[in-house]
């Protein structure tokens, strides 16, 4: 069988005379993808566009604000904590909870300046001065202890700030 662009000639030799002459037979080209094409392509493009139409439609997410940028920060660091205790890397347990400590005291973490704001603040940083002294000690166990100390304290404070934001929601302005 021998094939050409767009058409297939085959050579179909006759049984009787297959010792004296071939004949050659023209059979039609199948059905191909570039026939099917008109019929396929315009689904491709409506599949396409359905599926797409979605993400397209989505408005681009809005820029962190500087509370969102602290608070990732502050979710690196303590799964920096998290890392140490795991390998019993205590300078990393160390190195970790002081960037927290540090952080604590940035103008944007204190968002609230009401008394229980600032005694969970305070509450945050001794958990990290205690992870500190633990790391500094070598004492795996009291660090890990005061890890979920200062994860409970964590806990808390953003309790009390979405329970502050309800209560600030429905009094009447």
């Amino acid at each position: 069988m021998i094939s050409t662009v767009g058409t297939r000639l085959a050579l179909e030799v006759d049984a009787s005379q297959q010792q004296s002459n071939a004949q050659a037979r023209y059979i039609p080209p199948a059905k191909s993808f570039s026939m099917n094409a008109n019929k396929f392509l315009p689904i491709l493009a409506v599949a396409v566009t359905v599926l797409w139409s979605p993400l397209l439609a989505e408005e681009p997410p809005s820029k962190p604000t500087h509370v969102k940028a602290l608070m990732q920060v502050k979710l690196d660091r303590a799964k920096g904590i998290l890392e140490g205790l795991t390998l019993e890397d205590y300078d990393k347990i160390a190195s970790n909870a002081r960037a927290l400590k540090l952080l604590s005291m940035e103008s944007g973490w204190n968002v609230y300046q009401t008394d229980q704001y600032i005694t969970l603040s305070q509450h945050f940083r001794q958990n990290a001065d205690r992870i500190i002294e633990a790391a500094g000690e070598q004492d795996i166990h009291r660090a890990a202890l005061s890890y979920v100390a200062l994860t409970v304290s964590c806990v808390e404070c953003h309790s009390f700030l979405r329970k502050n934001k309800m209560e600030q929601k429905r009094e009447p302005e």
